[in-house]
């Protein structure tokens, strides 16, 4: 097994290498990117590998080894041989604005469903209460009537109702949370969309 696979395993992230790791009593802060690959350009569709210049930008994770996890992304600016377009490169582990992975808002989201204060909620996850303010803009209060046309699932480490592991349900056409179930079980899924009356109209 490859170094980036070991990488990929360890943070649960798909084409991310770990570049360095420093660890204190404190924390554990570890320098990442992610491989090179072809770039399309968001303006013009054509095609790039020309990097323009790299950014470090700092990203809070969830725990590792039972001390808080921060990322410093060594994030790739690309430029566009055609129309100059300057953009970077797009990544699966965190939002454009967020200071934290998506894997941590998915953490907090189950939190809140379990009524916890947000401070004590900003405490266990190492964000901010404005962190946990905005996740909680973009969950569901309640659950959903009926089902999207298209519904996507993954699952994420938690600690709900006694189970490691929780499963998010989004609608990836809206780009939005849908649902946070407590377990990842197919038992508690299948269940789940059975109790929708429309779960025929969905598509995808």
């Amino acid at each position: 097994m490859s170094t980036k696979d070991y990488s990929a395993k360890l943070l649960e992230m798909e084409g991310v290498r770990i570049e360095n790791l420093e660890e204190s009593e404190k924390e554990i802060v570890l320098q990442i990117s992610l491989e090179r690959r072809t770039q399309i350009c968001r303006c013009c569709g054509a095609e790039t590998e020309r990097v323009h210049d790299y950014r470090i930008r700092q990203v809070r994770d969830l725990e590792l080894r039972g001390k808080p996890l921060r990322l410093l992304y060594r994030r790739r600016r690309y430029a566009c041989p055609v129309c100059g377009k300057r953009f970077a490169e797009k990544n699966a582990f965190v939002g454009r604005y967020m200071r934290f992975t998506h894997r941590t808002g998915e953490k907090i989201m189950s939190l809140l469903r379990r009524r916890s204060s947000m401070k004590d909620i900003a405490k266990d996850t190492g964000t901010s209460i404005s962190g946990v303010q905005r996740v909680l803009k973009m969950a569901p209060v309640s659950k959903p009537q009926k089902l999207p046309e298209a519904i996507a699932f993954d699952e994420f480490k938690g600690n709900a109702g006694g189970e490691l592991f929780q499963c998010i349900i989004t609608d990836p056409q809206n780009r939005s949370v849908f649902d946070i179930l407590p377990s990842r079980t197919v038992g508690t899924i299948q269940n789940y969309l059975r109790s929708f009356s429309n779960r025929i109209e969905v598509k995808y």
